[in-house]
């Protein structure tokens, strides 16, 4: 890892990794699949709006999930 690190255009990433003791071996981390609720087939309580992760799960690795939540609050304030 610390190889790949020395290849990145900015060699912070190398360097804080030069500076650190790992804790253990690495691990590989999965998430087995993403998943999208349908609301859109339940009656809600009036004025309730589902978004975020309540709305889907998407896998962490890709760092969607704050931006789908972030693009979905505000689209929700334009139409409020």
């Amino acid at each position: 890892m610390l190889a790949w690190a020395r290849t990145l255009q900015h060699p912070a990433v190398a360097e804080v990794m030069e500076a650190c003791t790992p804790l253990g071996e690495a691990r590989r981390f999965t998430c087995p699949k993403q998943h999208r609720y349908d609301f859109h087939k339940v009656t809600l309580p009036k004025g309730l709006a589902v978004i975020g992760d309540a709305a889907c799960g998407l896998d962490p690795v890709f760092g969607q999930g704050m931006s789908v939540a972030a693009l979905q609050a505000r689209a929700l304030g334009e139409l409020v």
